[in-house]
């Protein structure tokens, strides 16, 4: 069956805004997050992007607030909003990648809330002013794979208490809150497997072992990693209560996510693409007339190659929003988008030669965080067998 996904006008012009911002208004100060490892402290650029609200937290908004929110209109969503969240990612890192994470919903913990929280934890903790939020569900043990989580949460009267350790734990030293994953019940696996929220209050009792992982890539992005001794909190902060689901939340959201992730690959790529054809066409009188069609050929190959794999984000993005099985194509998405992508770049740092290996550019910093895209809610290595197992058991899995 055909499928026509052809945004409407508003929508290109949204795509181009949005561009424009990451290119001219962020890209400035790249350089500055990647030395100072730490998001930069300008909030005029936040304040000047044309979207209120992070791409992958679209599909978190009621439909009234599209118009406020995203700065669209619902009718220009017709597709749903996983499809309108591909199309306004895709330009949202050509700049570079380090001021999305502070636009509201700007990381999958608010995710966690909105979609199995009580009504009352979506109020206190995803309303009102933006603030930055964590994750935190990797163990040494435990990556990709949920159900192998130790860290525990024993219920002792109106309270829970947390031991367990935590590692590469992204924002967790500038959040306002996390949520972690623990266990209500080891013997159960996967089944036993809870979401929490810690305030700022309890984060300032973790003990923080490591304050920030010495990183090839996104080094804005600091990664911490902490152990819980009897750390307690109210029984209300198990989001949606005990009964709700804990690692089928996770993957859910995982699922809704990843073909947004593989889009942010394809950001990086792009916007690297942009400034090595505008470095080669400022130095045309340079080369030969073959070699330069040569060149022009690669560049024009490898925007096939990011537009392909957008068209498959966006296909699993359409299906999502017919609430149909996408669970196949995210993962193909994001397990095919890293090692692409990053053959991208690499050829762009090929193009510029050796000046491009120098920090008097950024292509540099853009092939060592295009390398930390592949590790981004799971290595292309577990898609591939996540995609094997879904189709020799029937595409099971949403």
């Amino acid at each position: 069956m055909a499928i026509s996904l052809k945004p409407s006008q508003k929508t290109v012009e949204l795509v181009e805004l949005t561009r424009r911002w990451s290119l001219d208004v962020v890209r400035p100060y790249a350089r500055e997050a990647d030395t100072n490892e730490i998001y930069p402290d300008v909030p005029e650029v936040i304040e000047a992007c044309p979207l209120d609200v992070a791409p992958v937290g679209f599909a978190t908004l009621r439909d009234d607030e599209y118009v406020d929110r995203a700065h669209t209109l619902k009718t220009d969503i017709e597709f749903g909003p996983n499809v309108l969240s591909v199309f306004m990612t895709e330009p949202l890192s050509q700049g570079d990648s380090w001021a999305w994470q502070m636009l509201h919903g700007g990381t999958v913990s608010e995710d966690f809330i909105n979609l199995i929280g009580t009504p009352e934890q979506v109020e206190k903790w995803c309303t009102g002013e933006h603030v930055l939020t964590a994750i935190a569900m990797t163990e040494d043990q435990s990556g990709t794979d949920l159900a192998g989580i130790q860290t525990t949460a024993v219920r002792d009267g109106d309270e829970w208490v947390l031991n367990g350790k935590k590692v590469f734990i992204s924002n967790l030293l500038e959040c306002e809150w996390i949520v972690l994953l623990a266990t209500i019940d080891p013997e159960a696996g996967s089944a036993g497997v809870r979401a929490f929220i810690l305030d700022r209050d309890d984060i300032a009792k973790f003990d923080v072992t490591t304050d920030k992982e010495d990183k090839i890539g996104f080094r804005f992005i600091r990664n911490a990693t902490f152990e819980l001794h009897d750390i307690r909190i109210p029984f209300d902060r198990c989001v949606g209560g005990p009964e709700a689901p804990g690692v089928a939340a996770a993957l859910g959201v995982f699922s809704k996510n990843r073909a947004t992730c593989a889009v942010w690959g394809t950001s990086i790529a792009r916007g690297c693409l942009g400034f090595t054809e505008q470095w080669i066409d400022e130095r045309a009188e340079e080369y030969s007339p073959a070699r330069l069609t040569r060149i022009r050929a690669d560049f024009a190959e490898m925007h096939d190659t990011l537009d392909d794999v957008v068209r498959l984000a966006l296909k699993s993005a359409w299906l999502k929003d017919r609430g149909e099985n996408a669970a196949v194509t995210a993962c193909e998405a994001k397990a095919v988008t890293p090692k692409l992508a990053e053959s991208i770049v690499l050829r762009c740092l090929q193009l510029v030669g050796a000046e491009g290996a120098s920090e008097r550019h950024l292509l540099e910093k853009w092939y060592r965080d295009i390398k930390m895209t592949d590790a981004m809610l799971g290595p292309g290595q577990v898609q591939r067998r996540s995609v094997s197992q879904m189709l020799l058991r029937g595409g099971a899995g949403r």
